[in-house]
């Protein structure tokens, strides 16, 4: 039977004398979204001081009646914030003695009762704005600790939920809802999404409160990846912030060396504070795993690979001041690339000083497809547009001083290698100093020098 409106603005206001009038126990009205009565009033202030005489004229069953949306009248109030509704709706559950048919105790039902969305009341009460939500997480959990081990159809369980909505303004109560699910629920579930953990969320909140605590409780969490092979580590290093990845790092500094499952292959946290150039995370990481930098990513490619490949040229002079440098600018990925043929197709001519490295690298090695970096220098994009401005530098030189020596000549005075110039002239390094030898001059707004004369 659809409500009629003085009842409805009865179980609103509060109006005892109005519900007295309007209720009738054989005849249990309803809104459009199919709201009872009991549904109504808790999700009003005075309304919900009104559970008890709702219930002693309407009788119990309206505690686990569903609306449209699958909520029962407390996870309204609950999602409210409705202290003290709450409060008279578990205490008239709980004066409900007899079992169900199921052998499930009415309060035990309501409290593990889930919506359309897969939500139990202490979902509802987590995600409320409310400032009484903590007061009413504690109520539902000390009631029914084991209500935390559900899962919603979103994958995320209360805990999860929990630490995932901290903010700025609110990461205090969120964190004091935390403290109290991992005290009062101590076989509580913690996943959520994807295969993620309640510490994963922790990380992307940038929370430096919750970690600990969660780790305290479940020191295993550190080790916990999601379906992608990523642990809290993983993303604390792409991240970057350097407190929390230490928080997580002291704690377990063996996940370190844990790799990704992902298809971009098999990456350490090492790998992927490269690839985003966090360099002060990469130190935290050696400092404790100085072996770190031996191991390669699932597509065989070392921290020099990676940070040339995303173009990161702070990382790449941070690896090359290392003693251990010469162990990884000739290693070959699993494409038979060193790091050099990474940087003779990358857009940054800047990455890397090939004069400064002449000793050590190996120009002429080959990958799989039997092209040296020298060779990939010559089919790249850049490559025409680099030999017509070194064409016209020549043809202007030329004009303006008809005694100058040939530029390989230079070269072999000067001591530089001719393969390391060649590469370093197709690579847009002309504009680097080092690479002007005698006779450079500016015309037009251009650098010019007899680059022509130099043979590919």
């Amino acid at each position: 039977m659809v409500m009629e409106p003085k009842l409805y603005e009865a179980a609103m206001e509060g109006d005892i004398a109005g519900l007295q009038e309007c209720m009738n126990p054989e005849d249990v009205q309803l809104t459009a979204n199919n709201n009872t009565v009991l549904h109504v009033a808790v999700q009003f202030d005075k309304g919900s001081t009104r559970v008890k005489e709702i219930l002693a004229k309407m009788g119990s069953s309206l505690l686990c009646m569903v609306n449209s949306d699958g909520d029962t009248p407390l996870h309204i109030a609950a999602g409210e914030g409705r202290r003290d509704a709450v409060k008279d709706l578990i205490d008239c559950a709980k004066k409900e003695c007899n079992e169900l048919e199921s052998g499930v105790k009415v309060i035990t039902k309501m409290l593990r009762k889930t919506n359309k969305d897969g939500d139990t009341a202490l979902h509802m009460s987590i995600r409320s704005v409310s400032k009484n939500r903590h007061v009413v997480v504690k109520m539902l959990t000390e009631e029914d600790p084991e209500s935390s081990n559900s899962a919603n159809n979103a994958e995320e369980t209360p805990l999860y939920l929990a630490v995932e909505r901290q903010s700025h303004f609110m990461r205090k109560v969120h964190c004091d809802i935390v403290s109290e699910i991992v005290t009062t629920c101590t076989l509580s579930d913690y996943g959520g999404p994807e295969g993620r953990t309640a510490l994963h969320a922790a990380v992307f909140a940038q929370c430096s409160y919750c970690p600990k605590n969660l780790c305290k409780w479940k020191p295993e969490l550190t080790k916990k990846a999601d379906i992608n092979g990523w642990t809290p580590l993983h993303y604390a290093a792409g991240i970057g912030y350097t407190w929390l990845f230490k928080e997580l790092f002291n704690l377990d500094k063996s996940v370190a060396c844990l790799r990704t499952t992902d298809e971009d292959g098999s990456n350490t946290a090492l790998h992927i504070a490269t690839r985003q150039g966090h360099k002060h995370i990469m130190k935290e990481i050696l400092s404790s795993n100085p072996d770190c930098w031996e191991m390669a990513n699932g597509r065989g490619q070392n921290i020099l690979h990676i940070a040339i490949e995303y173009e990161q040229r702070k990382i790449v002079k941070f690896i090359l001041g290392k003693p251990w440098r010469t162990n990884l600018i000739n290693k070959k990925d699993h494409d038979g690339n060193t790091p050099i043929h990474l940087f003779a197709t990358s857009n940054n001519s800047r990455l890397l000083d090939l004069t400064t490295l002449k000793d050590i690298v190996d120009l002429m090695a080959i990958n799989k497809e039997n092209m040296t970096p020298l060779d990939l220098v010559t089919q790249s994009d850049q490559y025409e547009r680099l030999l017509v401005r070194a064409a016209l530098s020549a043809r202007i030189s030329t004009s303006r001083s008809k005694r100058r020596r040939p530029l390989h000549s230079n070269l072999h005075a000067t001591g530089i290698d001719h393969n390391f110039y060649r590469l370093g002239v197709l690579r847009n390094q002309v504009a680097d100093p080092k690479f002007f030898l005698q006779g450079t001059h500016k015309t037009h707004g251009f650098h010019h020098s007899a680059a022509g004369k130099c043979w590919f």
